[in-house]
């Protein structure tokens, strides 16, 4: 009798690719979670980058941010573009760019438009698999006036449902 091998369909065995993630962003000390759904790229462009097939992937999720200029929540919508793997002293490394939509932010306001470029690598860093650290730069946005924008470094854990 031959067997299949079995395929991890996740903690509830939906199968589905998500990630959190905690940021910190150095403007006016901005701290910042959000939850994502990671989506395989249909059109294989790792592949056609010499890459591997799955070197690019899509986030979209939903989040809390706050400082001391603004609240929001936002959503957010990124690519990500894994590099040959273990090239980076072992590690995977990755560089992403996003946008970051407020949904409501402070004094009830909705609309407004910032992003956040990022570097990184995906490690086993001995907390749990692999582990996603980026540096990078970001700009949250409420409204048309209100903004908070630095450095921001964020740690991403994967996760399957």
């Amino acid at each position: 009798e031959v067997s299949l091998p079995q395929t991890n369909k996740g903690l509830f065995g939906w199968g589905l690719n998500t990630d959190i993630t905690g940021k910190l962003v150095y403007g006016s000390i901005l701290l910042s979670a959000r939850g994502d759904v990671v989506l395989a790229d249909p059109l294989k462009l790792g592949e056609k980058l010499g890459l591997a097939e799955d070197a690019v992937e899509y986030k979209v999720g939903l989040g809390l941010a706050g400082s001391d200029k603004l609240k929001t929540i936002p959503l957010f919508a990124d690519m990500a573009l894994y590099l040959k793997e273990g090239s980076l002293f072992g590690m995977d490394p990755l560089v992403g760019a996003g946008l970051i939509f407020n949904l409501y932010g402070t004094g009830r306001v909705s609309g407004g438009l910032g992003g956040q470029f990022y570097v990184g690598v995906l490690n086993d860093f001995g907390f749990a698999d692999k582990t996603l650290i980026t540096l990078g730069y970001g700009t949250y946005k409420v409204g048309d006036s209100l903004t908070d924008s630095g450095l921001q470094i964020a740690i991403s854990q994967p996760l399957k449902l």
